[in-house]
C-alpha cells in the first residue's frame, strides 16, 4: 500500500472513503460512502494465496446473509464487524485450514436471524387468529348459528386461539429454518392456527358423542376451556385418537 486510507480519501476505483475498519502493508478494509463495505489486498503482489482463499469465499457468503436475513437496524452493525474480521483473515500469517475469524460473524447473523424469523411467524398466526375469528363471527352472525352448531364454532375459534396462544408461548424454543421465504413463513402459521381450530372442533365433536369427557356436552364452558387446550397442545388430539383408535381395535377383535 503506498498511500494510507483516510477517511474523505478516494479510492483507486474512485470512491470516498466514509470509514476504515483496518488497514496495514498487507491488506485494508473499508466502507465507501456508498455504504458498501470493499476490500483490499497488498501482499504477495496482489494475489491472494490459496489459504486465504476459504476467508473471502466466507466473507462473499456471510455479506449475501446479512442483506438477506438480518434485519435493516442491525445491518450497519454487522457489516462493520465482518469487515474486520475480515481484515483479521487477510492480515494473519496462520495457514489455517478453515475461516475461524468468521465465527462470531456467523453466529451473531444466525441468533438475529432466528429471532427475526421467530417474530415473523408469531405475528402472522395471531394474523390467522384475527381472520379465522373474523370469518367465524361473520358466519356466526349471517347464519344465526344455534344450539350445537354454535357451540362447536366457538370451540373451534378457542382451539385457533390456543394454537395462537401455544406459539406465542413457545417463542424463545421455537425452532424456524430462518432461511426460509416469508411466504413459507406464512403459510406454517396459518397452517398451526388452522389445526388448532380442527382440534377444537375435533374435540367437540368427540365430547358430545360420548367418546371423550361426555360428561362435558352440557358444560358449555368446559368444552369451550378444552377446546382451547385442544388447540394449544399438539399431542392432546392426536394421542386421544390414538386411543379410540386402540379402543375400537379391542372391540373388533373381541366379537366373534
Amino acid at each position: 500500500m503506498d498511500d494510507p486510507l483516510k477517511i474523505g480519501s478516494k479510492t483507486s476505483t474512485g470512491q470516498i472513503v466514509k470509514e476504515v475498519l483496518g488497514q496495514s502493508k498487507t491488506a485494508a478494509v473499508y466502507i465507501t460512502d456508498d455504504n458498501n463495505l470493499r476490500w483490499s489486498y497488498f501482499g504477495d503482489g496482489g494475489d491472494i494465496p490459496d489459504y486465504k482463499k476459504p476467508s473471502v469465499s466466507e466473507f462473499d457468503s456471510l455479506m449475501q446473509l446479512i442483506r438477506t436475513y438480518v434485519p435493516k437496524r442491525q445491518k450497519e452493525d454487522h457489516f462493520k464487524l465482518l469487515g474486520k474480521s475480515l481484515f483479521q483473515a487477510l492480515n494473519s500469517t496462520e495457514n489455517l485450514s478453515s475461516p475461524v475469524h468468521f465465527h462470531a460473524v456467523a453466529a451473531s447473523i444466525e441468533e438475529l436471524s432466528q429471532q427475526s424469523a421467530r417474530f415473523s411467524y408469531v405475528t402472522y398466526c395471531f394474523l390467522a387468529l384475527g381472520i379465522i375469528v373474523s370469518i367465524g363471527l361473520l358466519l356466526d352472525w349471517g347464519l344465526s348459528f344455534s344450539g350445537e352448531w354454535a357451540v362447536g364454532t366457538w370451540c373451534g375459534l378457542m382451539g385457533a386461539a390456543g394454537a395462537a396462544i401455544s406459539v406465542a408461548h413457545r417463542i424463545t424454543g421455537l425452532k424456524i429454518n430462518w432461511k426460509s421465504q416469508p411466504k413459507m413463513l406464512v403459510a406454517e402459521g396459518f397452517a398451526r392456527v388452522l389445526v388448532g381450530l380442527f382440534f377444537g372442533i375435533i374435540f367437540y365433536m368427540m365430547s358430545v358423542s360420548d367418546l371423550v369427557l361426555g360428561m362435558l356436552k352440557e358444560n358449555t364452558l368446559a368444552l369451550l376451556v378444552f377446546a382451547t387446550i385442544a388447540g394449544f397442545s399438539e399431542r392432546f388430539i392426536p394421542e386421544l385418537m390414538e386411543k379410540l383408535e386402540a379402543r375400537a381395535g379391542e372391540s373388533a377383535g373381541s366379537q366373534p
